[in-house]
C-alpha cells in the first residue's frame, strides 16, 4: 500500500486478512445482538373506534434466535398507554404471527396507533407501530318518523338505532326532546338495546311545527346529541267558513250559517262553537261540521258596518274563527227642529237646525224642506237644503209680530217649533221745505193723531198709517206764507224744526172765510149744499147727453131745469153778487164749466152731422138748448157762438170752491167761502160781467146781477 506524505517520506503500512476482520465482527455481533429479529403490525381493519371498542391487530415476528421473549401492545395517542404484555417462543429462520385483542380504554382520543414491541431480558429487540387509528367516545344515529303533519289529537311513530363508530349498534340510552322555538320540552328516556320506537300523542300539546333532538350515551361514555334529527308540524286549525247577508234593517232577523272542519281532515269530537254580534256571544249548535244560528236585530240597532265573529273548538283543542261584515241600512226616524231664540226682533236672523235622526239616534243628511209662516200664515221662508245643516232666515224690518210656525219635511217625517217676533212702535219725523213726512217704522199699524203747531196755529191730524207708511203734511195748504218754528208731537216721538219757510198754497175758502153777509143771506152751509146740488145736476146733464145721442132733451128734463132756474132766481139776492163773482174766479169751476161746454159742442156737432138744425128748439114749451141748465141764451145764436160767449163770459168772471179750513169758522166741510177783499178790478169784472151776461145762457146758472 502506498502512500505520500508531505516531507515526500514513504511509509508503509500492515494490512490484516479480509478473514480476520470478518471474524472480528461476527463476534462483535454476538455480544450487542444476542437475538437478532423482525417485526411488523398489521391492523386494525377499521379507521375509527370508540371507547369500549374491541380492537384486534397482528404481529409479525422474524428471528434467528430461539428463546423466551416478551410481547407487549401499547395504545399511543397524545400520550403511550400501555395496554398488554405476555411470554413467547421465538423459533429461529421461521416467522411467527401473534394476534392481540384489547378494548379501548378511556383516553382523549384522538388519531392514535397500535405499539407492539418484543423484549428479552428487559431490552427491546424489536417493535412496530400499526398504521393511524381515530379513537372518539362518541355515536352515530338513524331516525325517523311516519308523518310529517299531524292533525291535534293523532299520533306519531318514530324511530330511531344508535350505532358504534365500528357500524355495531350500541345498546345505549337515548333521551327524546321536543323543540318548538326557543322552548323545549322534555318527552321521554328510553333504555335500548341499539334500536327504539316511540309513540308520540300530539293531545295536550300546542299546535304548531316541532324539532326532534336525541341524546344518547351508553356505560363506556360514548355520547352524541342528535340536533334537529327530525321534524313536525301539529295542526291545530279547524276551518270555517261562514255566510252572513250584507244588508238587513233594524229589527230584521238575521241568520249566521257556516260549515267547519279539521284542516288535515279526519273525524272532530264534541266541537264547541259561539257566535258574537258586535262582541255579543251566542252559543251555535254544531252537526256534522255544520252549525247555525239566527237572531232578530235590534230596531235601536246602530246603522252601518257590523261585524260577525265564530269561534269553534272541539276536545282536544283544535280551534278555528271565521268573521264577516254585514250593514245595517239607516232608516229616518226622528226630525227635530232647534231654533236659536224664542223671541226676535224684526230685522234679525233666525237660525233654524232641522236635524234628522236614524233608529240608532244617528244623525243623517238627507234633504229636508222648511217653511216658516208668519201669524198671517204668509210664508216668510220655503228652503230646500240638507239636514244637519243650518238654514237662516232674516226677519223683515216691518215684520208682523207675534208667533211665527216653523214646518220642516224630510223622508215623510215633519217637526215643528215656534218663535215669536215682538212688537216694535216707532215713528220718523222729517223735515223737507214745507213738507213734514211721518213714517211708521214699527211693525204694528199707527192709529193716532199728530198734532203740528206752529206760531199760534194748532194742526192736528188724524193719521192711520200701517207699517213701513209715510204720511205727508204739506204745510204750504195748511199755513199762510213765512218762515216758523214747526213742533210735531204724537204719542210715539216729539219733533222740532226751525226756520221752515212755507209758501201760501192754500185755497181760496182756506184763506178768506165766508163772511156774514154771504152767511147771513145763504144760511149756515146753505151755499155748499147748494153747490153741490148743481154739480150732481150737471154730472146728470153729461150722463144723459152721452145717452140720448143725438137726441134732444126732453121736455121734462128741460122744464126741470126752468124750474132749477126759476129757483135760483128766487133766491138771488143783492150780496150774492159779489160771491157769484168770487165763484167764477176759481179755477175749479172754470174748468168744470169749461168740460160741460165741450161736451155741448160734442152734441151740436153731432146733429150738425145729422143736418138738423141745432139753434131750433126741440119743442115750442122748451127753452133753448142752453136753457134748460145755463138759462136763456139768444135764439139767434150758433152753438159755437153760444158755447164762445159763455166761455168768454167765465174768463171774465172768477169762480172758486173749496172746503173751508176748521179754524176759518166754517161750520160745514165742503160749503163756498167767498173772498170779499178782491181788488177793484176784479170788482169792476165782475159788474161788467154781470151786465154782460143778465140775459145769457149762464145767467140762468149763476142768476142775474
Amino acid at each position: 500500500m502506498k502512500s505520500n506524505d508531505a516531507r515526500g517520506a514513504r511509509q508503509v503500512h500492515y494490512a490484516p486478512p479480509a478473514s480476520v476482520l470478518l471474524v472480528i465482527l461476527l463476534s462483535f455481533a454476538a455480544v450487542a445482538l444476542p437475538v437478532r429479529a423482525e417485526l411488523s403490525v398489521i391492523g386494525p381493519k377499521l379507521d375509527a373506534y370508540n371507547i369500549g371498542s374491541t380492537v384486534q391487530v397482528d404481529a409479525y415476528v422474524d428471528t434467528v434466535r430461539s428463546g423466551q421473549a416478551f410481547l407487549r401492545t401499547a395504545l399511543v395517542c397524545k400520550a403511550l398507554l400501555p395496554l398488554s404484555a405476555r411470554k413467547v417462543s421465538l423459533t429461529p429462520g421461521k416467522p411467527q404471527t401473534f394476534t392481540e385483542t384489547f378494548t379501548v380504554p378511556h383516553t382523549d382520543g384522538g388519531d392514535c396507533t397500535i405499539r407492539i414491541s418484543l423484549e428479552v431480558n428487559g431490552t427491546v429487540l424489536e417493535q412496530g407501530d400499526s398504521r393511524l387509528v381515530r379513537i372518539a367516545p362518541e355515536l352515530m344515529g338513524d331516525f325517523s318518523i311516519d308523518k310529517k303533519t299531524i292533525q291535534m289529537g293523532d299520533s306519531l311513530i318514530i324511530k330511531g338505532s344508535l350505532l358504534l363508530l365500528d357500524g355495531s349498534q350500541d345498546p345505549a340510552s337515548v333521551t327524546v326532546y321536543l323543540r318548538q322555538g326557543a322552548s323545549d320540552y322534555l318527552i321521554n328516556t328510553l333504555n335500548t338495546d341499539g334500536a327504539f320506537t316511540y309513540q308520540f300523542d300530539s293531545r295536550g300539546n300546542p299546535p304548531g311545527t316541532y324539532a326532534v333532538d336525541f341524546y344518547a350515551s351508553d356505560k363506556f361514555g360514548n355520547s352524541k346529541l342528535f340536533k334537529d334529527a327530525l321534524s313536525f308540524r301539529v295542526s291545530g286549525l279547524l276551518q270555517v267558513q261562514l255566510d252572513v247577508g250584507e244588508r238587513y234593517l233594524p229589527g230584521q232577523r238575521i241568520v249566521v250559517a257556516g260549515t267547519v272542519r279539521p284542516e288535515l281532515g279526519g273525524p272532530m269530537q264534541n266541537v264547541r262553537a259561539t257566535v258574537y254580534v258586535d262582541g255579543y256571544p251566542f252559543n251555535a249548535e254544531v252537526r256534522n261540521g255544520r252549525f247555525s244560528h239566527d237572531f232578530t236585530l235590534q230596531k235601536a240597532i246602530m246603522s252601518g258596518t257590523h261585524e260577525v265573529q265564530v269561534q269553534i273548538v272541539d276536545e282536544v283543542g283544535n280551534a278555528g274563527d271565521a268573521g264577516a261584515l254585514f250593514t245595517v241600512t239607516p232608516v229616518p226616524t226622528t226630525l227635530t227642529l232647534k231654533v236659536d231664540r224664542e223671541m226676535a226682533k224684526p230685522g234679525e236672523d233666525i237660525t233654524i237646525a232641522p236635524e234628522l235622526l236614524d233608529q240608532g239616534g244617528q244623525p243623517l243628511m238627507l234633504a229636508v224642506n222648511t217653511i216658516v209662516t208668519d201669524p198671517k200664515k204668509v210664508k216668510v221662508l220655503d228652503s230646500e237644503s240638507v239636514t244637519g245643516k243650518d238654514v237662516a232666515v232674516r226677519l223683515d224690518e216691518y215684520a208682523v209680530p207675534g208667533a211665527y210656525q216653523v214646518l220642516a219635511r224630510s223622508e215623510g217625517l215633519s217637526a215643528q217649533a215656534e218663535f215669536r217676533v215682538a212688537i216694535r212702535e216707532g215713528l220718523d219725523i222729517a223735515q223737507e221745505g214745507s213738507i213734514i213726512t211721518v213714517h211708521n217704522t214699527g211693525n204694528v199699524a199707527f192709529k193716532d193723531a199728530v198734532e203740528l203747531t206752529a206760531a199760534e196755529t194748532s194742526i192736528r191730524k188724524k193719521l192711520s198709517l200701517a207699517p213701513d207708511e209715510k204720511a205727508v203734511i204739506d204745510l204750504s195748504q195748511e199755513l199762510p206764507e213765512g218762515t216758523y218754528a214747526v213742533v210735531v208731537n204724537s204719542r210715539l216721538a216729539d219733533k222740532s224744526f226751525s226756520d221752515v219757510m212755507v209758501e201760501d198754497n192754500r185755497s181760496l175758502l182756506k184763506r178768506s172765510p165766508i163772511t156774514g153777509n154771504v152767511i147771513g143771506a145763504m144760511g149756515s152751509g146753505g151755499f155748499g149744499m147748494l153747490f153741490f146740488l148743481l154739480l150732481a145736476v150737471l154730472i146728470a146733464v153729461v150722463v144723459l147727453r152721452r145717452r140720448a145721442s143725438d137726441l134732444e132733451l126732453s121736455v121734462k128734463d128741460e122744464r126741470d131745469a126752468d124750474e132749477f132756474n126759476e129757483y135760483l132766481r128766487s133766491k138771488r139776492s143783492p150780496p150774492e153778487q159779489e160771491a157769484r163773482a168770487s165763484i167764477r174766479a176759481d179755477p175749479a169751476v172754470r174748468m168744470f164749466v169749461d168740460k160741460a161746454l165741450e161736451e155741448e159742442a160734442r152734441l151740436q156737432k153731432r146733429h150738425a152731422e145729422r143736418g138738423e138744425d141745432a139753434a131750433d128748439p126741440p119743442s115750442e114749451d122748451s127753452s133753448d138748448k142752453h136753457g134748460g141748465y145755463f138759462g136763456d141764451f139768444p135764439d139767434d145764436s150758433s152753438a159755437d157762438t153760444d158755447e164762445q160767449d159763455v166761455r168768454d163770459h167765465v174768463r171774465s168772471g172768477a169762480f172758486a170752491f173749496e172746503t173751508p179750513d176748521a179754524d176759518q169758522g166754517s161750520s160745514d166741510a165742503g160749503s163756498f167761502n167767498h173772498d170779499t177783499e178782491g181788488s177793484d178790478d176784479g170788482q169792476q169784472r165782475e159788474k161788467a160781467a154781470a151786465e154782460d151776461t143778465s140775459d145769457r145762457g149762464f145767467a140762468g146758472f149763476f142768476g142775474n146781477t
